[in-house]
Order: C-alpha cells, then structure tokens, then sequence
C-alpha cells in the first residue's frame, strides 16, 4: 500500500471508533498492531455488497458510453456544488449514503458494473469522483 504511516492510523483510529476493527499489540513484537475486523465490521462489508447488488441492478440498462457521459455530468454537478458549498465539505453528513465505498475504490479491490451513490462533491468513495466510479470495467 502507498499510504503514509499518520493516514493509515487516522483510518484504523476511525474504524476502530466506529467498533470495525479492534487493534491489539503484537506480544512477540512490540512494533506491531494487529488489526481484526470485528462482527460489526464483517456486516458491514456484507451490507456494502448488498448495496453493490443493488446499485449493479439499477443501472444495468445503461450502456458503457451511457453510464460514462452520466459519470462526466455527475463530475461537473459535484465540482458545481463543491464551488458554490465549500463549507459543506466537511460535515460528516455531506457525502454520506450507503456504506462507504463507491465503485471502484473498494476496501478490497472490487469494481463494479453500475454507477456510484452520489453524496458529496468528492473525488473518493464517499462521493462521485475518479476515485468513487468505474464503468463496467
């Protein structure tokens, strides 16, 4: 993973708050973590696939060039509202829907085949943005 050692513990701190994971010493090496994914954690991975399902279902009518030019017009609307709310950005309730994970930025590697839920103006999972969409890989 390419990811600096203070944002993967800012996520694990998060995950860990939310009772997804639970982080232990390592009794044979003080320098390591280990990370579980709790019970609620392994729901939750289930609930987002559920939503994948759904999500998949929805926009299966649509073509590739289809579900590209609507990912190009939902990229122009979240820079709008992104322009115009800059305040918003931050609220833990801009952005959210489903689980947090978009197509194509899954936690574990998943691409789907439908668009993304469109929360916030992001370009991450929690919205619609490079990050957040895939079409029919």
């Amino acid at each position: 993973m390419d990811i600096r050692p203070s944002s993967m513990t800012e996520l694990l701190s998060k995950l860990e708050e939310r009772g997804l994971i639970t982080r232990t010493p390592d009794e044979s090496d003080k320098r390591v973590t280990n990370v579980s994914i709790t019970d609620d954690g392994k729901k939750a991975i289930e609930d987002d696939d559920s939503t994948d399902d759904m999500l998949d279902q929805i926009f299966a009518g649509l073509s590739d060039d289809e579900l590209a030019q609507l990912s190009e017009l939902m990229d122009k609307l979240n820079t709008s509202l992104k322009e115009k709310l800059p305040d918003h950005e931050d609220d833990p309730h801009w952005g959210h829907r489903f689980p947090h994970r978009g197509f194509g930025g899954g936690p574990h590697g998943h691409h789907g085949h439908g668009m993304p839920p469109f929360g916030g103006p992001h370009g991450d999972p929690h919205g619609h943005g490079p990050m957040g969409f895939s079409p029919k890989d």
